[in-house]
């Protein structure tokens, strides 16, 4: 190792020798570093690729680092500049920050020529090459944002000044404050950086953020902090205390945002199985807003009688996603759905994705997470009451399904290990608590004057398999009936981490693998979350012209992640792109468009909805981890895809999926599309099952499965490769 590391400062050397050494020069209040290239850590960038020491993927993705790296010092043409200044009339951080906060613009990047020769062995498909070459690059410009924070505490020290917080865009601040940073370190002409029509950096390898000035001296708080970051599986992760298989994709850039919860399109479709001979009379329920014609309380009280609610017991389902939180009001006796509630997890304040939070609750913020989602458990609980004229009594029981991490937060029970090695829960099994234990106080709505009904019952967690695999795959298992399975089923659940099992009522392996934030419109040049204007379907004609069709057949807003499945399939299909994923010339440059750019004032123009190179990148990668982990299970499991008997498809995201298109580009295989069924929210089916009929049989699933680690397997690896590409044939 050290004489790798006296070879590489040699090589430096070399590349490096009418390089300045690190330091920098004043120009009109602009500081400019003449940087010298820094070593890039081989190990920290193979461990990002899952690449395990003492693997033949190792041996080969060291030989292919070591040719790369002179390459890359070659191309690389890095810019780290900062400026100190106030923030001006009309910017977009005063909602953050106030008028004339004294703040400092930081702005690194690694330039273009290194994104473009990535690209360039992506097209002639060597795809390996061109992901360690990205690797290497994120590397290389996380060591660039080190090396201009060590300048800034310089510059701060002589200044006696401090560092209150850093901010980030999009996140803590606007997508269009990038802008405004752009232009106050004056990079457009002298380091060519420029921004996309979404307000994303352009090169890639790009990072800019703020830094909020500080009386303090002895406050100095520089770095990227993880805990208030929006990045799904970003990279900088595991630069924190996270140690996970699951951080390895791009940090999670999405165009839309919702700005009222009731216009986030949450899945609350469910369906039970018929058991022991009994037929479950479960509907699939609405969400029905009032529509302020009061035809009235008589009417409602004949609803209710119809319904069974008069004198019947209830029980209370509720499904905890990372994102979205849906509740079910069920007769214990009847089996009807009497009332159901949804809305955002306000979690999301300390973070989007499940990394996030875990780092906000080991930094000290657990019970403030906890507070979080049960304050968003108890409105809903008290709102569906409410809307069914329900006394406390009449809930017998509470039923709770989630991903491990979201339970965890519920109960406040340590998160630490779900975030190292070797990822253990503190307790994954049922669990039965009281529920004045979880709701000590119901939050009260605006012009409330009663004080509400609080419940006395019990609330059960349903158990999970393991840190990766959740309750709400449990759930999502036994609502499908893969106990009572005589031929090997699989069940998928697509979302930023796919998670997956097969098995009968005998034998079941699991798995988790992390896709990456593609499906769900992250790091999509026009990608946002399901909202209504979001593209979800996509039709490509003789003529080459795109039809599509939008949530709510509202003006196109963006592109959800189905959109985007199935813009891609109908580019292959019409050989707008070949198996490696190469968009044909027209289009190479500025994206297939969707939509065509409109003039609605004079002056003003709508920018066109495009597919961009970048995004088919990004689903390629994807779409790769999903199928490489399926077909990794499905080997460990000793059986094939022939074999399998059903294939469930659970998830908003795979509700919505047009799956035939989805095999035409090989996210699942072509064999199991006429096999599958999408199942929607299963996890929130299966809690209710077990309200409604009890029983052991979740924790026999949860009990009897064994977990496969893909991140040890050189099929997974081998098989990820492969599935790169788009099927030979077109089905």
């Amino acid at each position: 190792m050290k004489q790798r590391k006296q070879k590489d400062r040699l090589l430096l050397k070399r590349i490096g020798k009418n390089v300045n050494k690190m330091n920098y020069h004043q120009r009109a209040g602009l500081y400019t570093p003449a940087v010298s290239h820094p070593e890039i850590g081989k190990e920290q960038v193979l461990r990002r690729m899952e690449c395990r020491k003492g693997s033949d993927l190792y041996q080969k993705m060291e030989e292919e680092f070591d040719e790369l790296l002179p390459e890359l010092y070659g191309l690389a043409e890095p810019a780290a500049v900062y400026h100190r200044g106030k923030i001006p009339r009309g910017s977009a951080a005063i909602p953050v920050l106030g008028q004339d906060a004294d703040v400092i613009y930081v702005l690194v990047g690694t330039g273009e020529r290194i994104s473009r020769e990535a690209d360039r062995l992506f097209h002639t498909g060597e795809c390996v090459k061109g992901l360690l070459l990205h690797s290497m690059a994120d590397e290389y410009l996380f060591c660039l944002d080190e090396w201009i924070q060590d300048r800034i505490r310089e510059y701060c020290r002589e200044e006696g000044i401090g560092i209150r917080e850093r901010l980030e865009a999009p996140g803590r601040l606007p997508a269009e404050f990038q802008e405004e940073l752009l232009e106050a370190v004056q990079c457009r002409e002298t380091e060519k950086i420029r921004l996309t029509k979404g307000y994303m950096f352009e090169p890639v390898k790009t990072m800019g953020y703020l830094l909020r000035v500080s009386n303090d001296r002895c406050r100095m708080r520089l770095g990227h902090d993880c805990n208030t970051c929006e990045a799904v599986n970003c990279r900088m992760k595991d630069r924190c205390i996270m140690n996970c298989a699951a951080c390895q994709r791009t940090d999670c850039r999405m165009r839309g945002q919702w700005q009222q919860e009731e216009e986030f399109d949450i899945v609350q479709e469910y369906g039970l199985r018929e058991n022991s001979g009994r037929k479950s009379r479960a509907k699939a329920c609405k969400d029905k807003k009032d529509d302020g014609n009061a035809n009235d309380s008589k009417n409602k009280e004949t609803d209710l009688e119809k319904s069974g609610v008069n004198g019947e017991p209830c029980v209370i389902a509720a499904d905890i996603g990372t994102t979205t939180l849906v509740l079910l009001l069920v007769g214990a006796v009847s089996h009807e759905v009497l009332g159901c509630y949804s809305s955002i997890n306000h979690q999301r304040r300390f973070g989007a994705d499940v990394v996030s939070r875990i780092q906000a609750s080991v930094s000290g913020q657990g019970k403030a997470l906890a507070k979080s989602i049960r304050d968003d458990l108890n409105r809903g609980i008290q709102q569906l009451m409410t809307e069914q004229g329900l006394s406390a009594d009449r809930i017998s029981k509470i039923g709770i399904a989630g991903n491990t991490t979201m339970l965890h937060l519920l109960m406040e029970y340590p998160c630490r290990t779900l975030g190292t090695a070797p990822f253990r829960p503190y307790n994954n099994g049922l669990q039965v608590i009281k529920s004045q234990d979880l709701f000590q106080a119901a939050p009260q709505t605006p012009g409330q004057n009663e004080k509400p009904d609080r419940i006395d019952c019990p609330v059960i967690l349903l158990p999970g398999i393991s840190a990766f695999v959740g309750a709400d795959i449990t759930a999502g298992l036994y609502a499908c009936g893969i106990h009572e399975a005589q031929k090997p089923v699989l069940f998928l659940d697509l979302g930023t981490n796919g998670e997956m099992a097969v098995g009968t009522g005998e034998h079941l392996f699991v798995t988790s693998t992390a896709a990456g934030p593609a499906f769900e419109g992250g790091n999509i040049t026009f990608g946002t979350g399901s909202v209504p204007g979001a593209i979800c379907q996509v039709t490509i004609g003789p003529d080459g012209k795109a039809a599509v069709k939008t949530i709510g057949d509202r003006p196109p807003a963006g592109i959800c992640g189905t959109g985007l499945i199935e813009g891609i399939a109908e580019l292959y299909r019409t050989g707008l792109i070949d198996e490696t994923g190469l968009l044909v010339p027209e289009y190479f440059e500025t994206g297939y468009p969707l939509t065509q750019g409109e003039h609605k004032e004079p002056e003003e123009e709508v920018p066109s909805i495009v597919i961009t190179q970048k995004d088919i990148r990004e689903i390629q990668m994807a779409k790769a981890a999903i199928r490489a982990g399926l077909e990794t299970l499905i080997t460990e499991y000793k059986t094939t895809v022939e074999e399998i008997d059903t294939m469930y498809v659970a998830g908003g995201f795979g509700y919505r999926l047009d799956l035939n298109k989805a095999a035409a580009i090989g996210l699942i295989p072509p064999q199991l599309a006429s096999r599958a069924n999408a199942v929607g929210n299963s996890s929130l089916s299966g809690v209710v099952k077990y309200m409604l009929e009890a029983g052991s049989i979740p924790s026999h699933i949860a009990k009897q499965a064994r977990e496969v680690q893909l991140a040890d397997s050189e099929t997974f690896r081998q098989l990820y490769i492969e599935h790169m590409f788009f099927p030979r044939v077109i089905y």
